[in-house]
């Protein structure tokens, strides 16, 4: 694909993310108030509308580079969480339940799987803003921010969840422990992962 085409699906794919995230994003908010702004999947889907109006408007610029990156990196774990661990956790009420619940119920569709999809796709193969090695951590950094907010005030029993894992009061610390480590360090895995398949398909990343 030349590159005027490429380039014109990069801008199609973040227009279709603005659509998609302002709509989603909106019903939680009109729906649930502040208090559907603390999952992490609604921040990230946030965070997607935000990183892709900024591709739009300042495209092969170094900061909507990694905006779009640490985004698509959201999404993709957000995606993986919810397909891994959260639908196995509630497996119990029904495997079918579990996943109607997760993926296709209300706006579920767009924020776990089609933005996801839509997002990590454009970026890996249409967008041509240069990213670096190093950018692999800062990409973690939204989650990083999330998870040590989300559990001191857990801790300090100013909200509980939002999801079973985050409950510490629920589970064995050592369960705790492992979330804290595991998840950052599968975050960055999963930003090493999108950074090298972007490498081999646009050779653009240094």
């Amino acid at each position: 694909m030349g590159e005027i085409k490429r380039n014109r699906t990069a801008v199609i794919l973040n227009i279709l993310l603005v659509i998609f995230e302002t709509y989603s994003c909106g019903s939680v908010i009109l729906r649930s108030g502040a208090g559907g702004l603390i999952p992490f999947t609604v921040l990230s889907n946030l965070f997607t509308l935000a990183a892709s109006l900024s591709y739009l408007l300042f495209r092969n610029r170094r900061i909507s580079s990694n905006l779009r990156f640490a985004s698509a990196v959201s999404l993709a774990l957000t995606f993986l969480v919810v397909v891994f661990l959260l639908i196995p956790m509630q497996a119990g009420r029904g495997l079918t339940e579990a996943v109607q619940g997760m993926l296709f119920h209300d706006v579920m569709p767009f924020h776990h799987l089609i933005c996801p999809w839509i997002s990590v796709i454009s970026f890996i193969f249409f967008e041509e803003d240069e990213i670096k090695k190093e950018d692999c951590i800062t990409a973690c950094l939204p989650m990083a921010i999330y998870a040590v907010v989300i559990v001191i005030c857990n801790i300090l029993r100013i909200i509980e969840g939002p999801y079973p894992f985050l409950r510490v009061y629920d589970q064995p610390i050592y369960m705790t422990i492992l979330y804290a480590i595991g998840i950052p360090l599968f975050t960055y895995g999963i930003a090493r992962l999108i950074f090298r398949i972007a490498r081999n398909s646009n050779s653009r990343c240094r």
